[in-house]
């Protein structure tokens, strides 16, 4: 069953106002346009989470990715981790958390020169 992909990326989840639709879609925009850059800045590490949606969300986004990998073939190499992280997702809102999972999030590592690299899952998210 292959979806129009506008239907597949814009789904708005139980919990999504009209204003965070609105966001979302301009970001959208924002995303494709043909030029831009990404920037990650970990300070001081991330204390706590707080995950929105219900388990019905975090299947409809892993359904979504999966017609992505339809739209998209040459990106399995992204979406196919990003599958993994969602049930992970899914997994906690319905009350079981993978705790050593969830701790693996995001690292700093500092290496000669003053070079810093980020480790762990949050990267995936990043293309």
């Amino acid at each position: 069953m292959k979806a129009d992909l506008s239907t597949v990326i814009t789904q708005p989840f139980s919990q999504t106002t009209a204003v965070q639709q609105t966001v979302f879609d301009a970001c959208l925009m924002d995303t494709v346009k043909n030029y831009y850059k990404y920037e990650f800045v970990l300070v001081c590490g991330i204390p706590q989470i707080t995950l929105l949606g219900s388990p019905e969300d975090f299947q409809s986004v892993l359904n979504r990715l999966n017609q992505l990998k339809i739209f998209f073939p040459d990106l399995h190499w992204w979406l196919d981790p990003l599958l993994s992280h969602v049930e992970k997702f899914k997994e906690s809102a319905q009350g079981n958390p993978d705790i050593a999972w969830w701790r693996k999030i995001c690292h700093r590592n500092f290496e000669g020169s003053g070079d810093m690299t980020l480790t762990g899952w949050l990267i995936d998210f990043v293309p």
